[in-house]
Order: structure tokens, then C-alpha cells, then sequence
């Protein structure tokens, strides 16, 4: 797990700076071994998005987008 764990640090510290630069819609890329995490997304809408943006304190207007992992690469 300690790809994850990385790749996650890396995922925060980046939705981070795009909330301290203004942007309203951010881009949040998908971790990897996915298929043994149980809900690593936060996708737009859901439950988890709520609770994600709780737990780490960010803004609850703030809009998910996905990004796929053509995009990331």
C-alpha cells in the first residue's frame, strides 16, 4: 500500500494548491490498485465527495472532476 499511500499525499497536497489558487473546479486523479480500495474517489455528487471534503477540511463548493488515466499520463 505504500504506492497509495504516496499517490494519495500527492492527490491532496495537489487539490491543496489548486484551492489556495482559486480554482472552483478541481481535477482529482485516480490512485493506483484501485480494485482493493474500497471508495479511493470522491466522485462529483456522491457521498464520499461530501465526507472527502470534510474530512480534509476543504471547501463544500468546490467541484470534482475525474480524471482519466490517459489524462494523468
Amino acid at each position: 500500500y505504500y504506492p497509495v499511500f504516496i499517490s494519495d499525499n500527492s492527490r491532496l497536497e495537489h487539490i491543496k494548491e489548486q484551492v489556495a489558487n482559486g480554482q472552483q473546479i478541481i481535477e482529482v486523479e485516480h490512485l493506483p490498485h484501485e480494485e482493493y480500495l474500497w471508495t479511493s474517489m470522491p466522485y462529483s455528487g456522491s457521498v464520499w465527495e461530501e465526507r472527502y471534503k470534510l474530512f480534509y477540511g476543504l471547501p463544500v463548493e468546490l467541484d470534482f472532476v475525474e480524471l482519466t488515466y490517459d489524462e494523468m499520463a
